[in-house]
């Protein structure tokens, strides 16, 4: 993702691998703080989870989403199902 694309709002995938917090690949999120150094994201189904409040990310762990994907992910996330599917 290249910095310029970053927004309050933007809806955001998880890229990295799984990383035993509950963030797996395709993970569904909005980002929070656009800051290109440190880019923090709310991630749907751990919007009170320490990963969404105090972890910051690189660019290369995020890719954009469309609301539709977006939608379609939470859903399954909220669901238990992993969000990629």
């Amino acid at each position: 993702m290249d910095a310029r694309e970053l927004q309050w709002g933007l809806p955001v995938e998880y890229c990295g691998a799984d990383d035993g917090d509950g963030l797996a690949p395709g993970h569904p999120g909005r980002v929070t703080d656009p800051s290109p150094e440190d880019v923090f994201v709310e991630w749907v189904g751990l919007e009170d989870a320490p990963v969404s409040r105090w972890i910051c990310f690189d660019l290369p762990a995020l890719a954009a989403l469309d609301e539709a994907v977006l939608a379609e992910r939470s859903d399954r996330v909220r669901r238990g199902l992993p969000p990629l599917g």
